[in-house]
């Protein structure tokens, strides 16, 4: 039934609405891509290859020092103005639904956050190179971010229709209480995102853990393997161990 389609449906004499195709396929898609955490990180790189691509060739290390110099060049002539216009607030699209107070003041909210995003993608770039398209720990933080500044404009958008609809405005609580939690997890992320975060300290203890310190973390734990039970020692329980 799961893959069966609107049209197959109505040929059997079923009721049949496309709107129900479109939400078991919805599903379908969302499994065949892939679990929310490996998704996470997927997002985040789709969002650094640009950056990453563009300055890939001074990074990589031109056949010349002059060949280096040109790529600079290159960067700074598009970068300057790039990050100078992250500074610059810009103007919501004029819609309808974006001039209610509520409205505009979240995506208000959102707008600022996603420069200050880009301008910290901007300088991890800066600082740690290629090095950011295998850094998890930083590229989890972005998706976190835009995760939620997508959650406050449609949760916005959602509370307008939900007033529009019945007149209630008790909606507006549930959605502005989760932009206040959302606003310390992006201010939150994007501090980490510059650096001030323990990450260095986290894979300097899995490193050591790695190479053989804190063996007495594992002391009690069960063997799940017969090769590393004694000879002697039998499964079926036959002979005493």
């Amino acid at each position: 039934m799961g893959y069966e389609t609107a049209e197959s449906k109505r040929v059997r004499g079923e009721p049949a609405f496309g709107v129900e195709q479109l939400v078991r396929d919805a599903e379908m898609y969302r499994i065949g891509e892939g679990a929310t955490d490996i998704l996470r990180p997927f997002v985040a790189r789709e969002g650094l290859s640009p950056h990453l691509e563009r300055a890939q060739r001074y990074m990589s290390g031109g056949p010349s020092r002059n060949a280096r110099f040109v790529e600079l060049l290159k960067l700074v002539r598009f970068y300057v103005p790039w990050y100078m216009s992250l500074w610059l607030r810009r103007a919501i699209p004029d819609r309808t639904e974006f001039r209610h107070p509520r409205v505009a003041h979240l995506l208000a909210d959102v707008e600022r956050s996603s420069r200050r995003l880009a301008r910290a993608i901007f300088w991890a770039m800066v600082r740690h190179g290629e090095q950011l398209r295998d850094d998890q720990g930083r590229q989890n933080r972005i998706e976190m971010v835009g995760e939620d500044l997508l959650t406050i404009t449609t949760g916005a958008l959602w509370a307008l229709s939900q007033e529009r609809a019945s007149a209630d405005e008790q909606v507006w609580e549930l959605v502005e209480h989760f932009a206040a939690g959302a606003r310390l997890r992006v201010d939150r992320a994007i501090d980490e995102l510059r650096g001030r975060n323990k990450d260095q300290t986290v894979a300097t203890i899995g490193q050591q853990a790695a190479g053989g310190d804190y063996a007495w973390l594992s002391h009690g734990i069960i063997p799940s393997r017969p090769s590393r039970l004694p000879p002697h020692c039998c499964w079926d329980q036959s002979s005493p161990c």
